[in-house]
């Protein structure tokens, strides 16, 4: 038996994600926009396809940046494939090869798989509390944000977390602004680029 593996890269080449993640710990749920910059590739289309586990995508759009302007698709059909972890955005125009932004708007659940986005239990002055934390090795990234989650998808990254005020927030970057009041607002430098 044959069975090639089809690999999202080879329709879309990520070049600089902009993440926000907004995380409810008390309901342990999630949600989230990204804008993906990168390059549409192979054969003309009429849909881009990213990956995504568990993730509602609600609402999607497509910009193709032309050297004189940029023109918006309207994103008729959004199609989550669940067996093969994917979320198809399809367009009633042929997408042609180049560059693109594609937005995407979805939301999840905090699960305890111990992959993804997950919580972490434990004990403090005798009282049961949790903290959130991820694992995105090697295919989970896609369990938290729509992306192509390839280990040679390599991008760079821009990570806003929205989490309830005095929340201690980590990244794999400095923080660059932080701001808070009901809510704190975390943003980090940008990543180098790097795998989902």
């Amino acid at each position: 038996m044959n069975t090639r593996v089809k690999r999202l890269i080879e329709g879309f080449k990520p070049t600089n994600y902009k993440l926000t993640l907004d995380l409810d710990h008390d309901k342990l749920l999630f949600s989230g926009k990204v804008t993906v910059e990168g390059q549409k590739t192979g054969k003309p289309s009429q849909r881009i396809t990213f990956h995504q586990k568990g993730l509602k995508v609600s609402n999607a759009q497509i910009t193709k940046h032309d050297k004189k302007e940029d023109y918006d698709y309207r994103v008729t059909r959004i199609n989550n494939h669940d067996s093969y972890n994917e979320v198809r955005l399809h367009t009633d125009q042929t997408l042609f090869p180049g560059n693109y932004t594609v937005t995407m708007e979805f939301s999840g659940a905090i699960t305890s798989a111990m992959q993804g986005i997950y919580p972490c239990y434990f004990e403090s002055d005798g009282q049961k509390q949790h903290l959130i934390a991820t694992q995105f090795e090697s295919h989970h990234a896609r369990e938290a944000f729509p992306c192509i989650d390839e280990p040679e998808a390599k991008a760079t990254f821009d990570l806003t977390i929205v989490t309830p005020g005095n929340m201690v927030t980590l990244s794999n970057t400095p923080i660059k602004s932080q701001t808070s009041q009901d809510q704190q607002t975390t943003t980090f430098e940008t990543t180098p680029r790097m795998s989902t």
